[in-house]
């Protein structure tokens, strides 16, 4: 006796269930195909204007997104003097996200160039005001690790140098003791001896001066050894360079 074939039932629920999505996500393509970027959000940026990176990118007339290629525009956007790095994304609402790593100058060669701490050296097409000037010749192996370590001092206290030289200790034999060695001349009136094993104790300038107006007044100038074996820091004034006062890497008195 032969089964008879039961006939199935077409499920409409779930065929509207897979219409639904199939709608979403052709609205979904739609939607993203003729998105245009409706805001550029540009982070990490300080010295950088917004314009300048927007005009680079050519995107200052918010295109489509589909007419973006976020490889091109981050490669375009690395061209500009101070990046040192950039990502970028575009999120759902057509919002276009630049992350800037800006690298940040730090002082002026002989030749008028700024010198950043990548290490680079650009046209002073900027203006950077307050910025020291290193006023002579340094070795290519020293400025570099000099770079390197000046990027590591606290920019605010970097501004209070007006002018840095190079100037090795040299002994009466003249033997070279310590060829790292550099003159911080500050806008105050005082100098500094720092070698670049010890720069980072540079960022005690601010204390350390205020434990030396605190014991030898304020109109009292001198010059600061920051170039020292030890944590202590010494000072002598310019009118008696004997008589001298050490204080530690926090500015307290020894």
């Amino acid at each position: 006796m032969k089964k008879k074939n039961k006939k199935r039932k077409l499920n409409w629920k779930r065929v509207f269930k897979v219409l639904i999505i199939l709608i979403i996500i052709i609205g979904i393509i739609y939607y993203l195909i003729n998105l245009r970027i409706k805001r550029i959000i540009i982070n990490g940026t300080t010295n950088i204007k917004d314009v300048e990176i927007i005009e680079k990118a050519n995107i200052k007339d918010y295109p489509n997104i589909k007419d973006i290629n976020l490889n091109n525009l981050e490669n375009t956007i690395k061209n500009i003097a101070l990046v040192n790095d950039v990502s970028s994304k575009i999120n759902i609402w057509g919002h276009l996200i630049i992350n800037i790593d800006e690298a940040m100058p730090l002082y002026y060669d002989l030749n008028n160039y700024l010198v950043l701490d990548n290490g680079k050296r650009i046209e002073n097409n900027y203006s950077f005001l307050g910025l020291p000037t290193l006023v002579n010749e340094v070795p290519t192996k020293i400025e570099e690790e000099f770079i390197s370590k000046l990027k590591k001092v606290d920019k605010n206290i970097l501004l209070k140098v007006n002018e840095i030289t190079y100037s090795p200790s040299i002994s009466k034999d003249n033997i070279v003791i310590d060829d790292t060695r550099f003159i911080f001349n500050m806008n105050d009136g005082n100098m500094a001896y720092v070698n670049t094993l010890n720069l980072e104790k540079f960022n005690n300038y601010d204390k350390i001066l205020d434990t030396t107006i605190n014991t030898m007044g304020s109109k009292t100038k001198g010059v600061f050894h920051f170039d020292t074996a030890t944590n202590r820091i010494t000072f002598a004034s310019f009118e008696s360079l004997e008589e001298e006062m050490e204080v530690d890497e926090d500015g307290n008195k020894n």
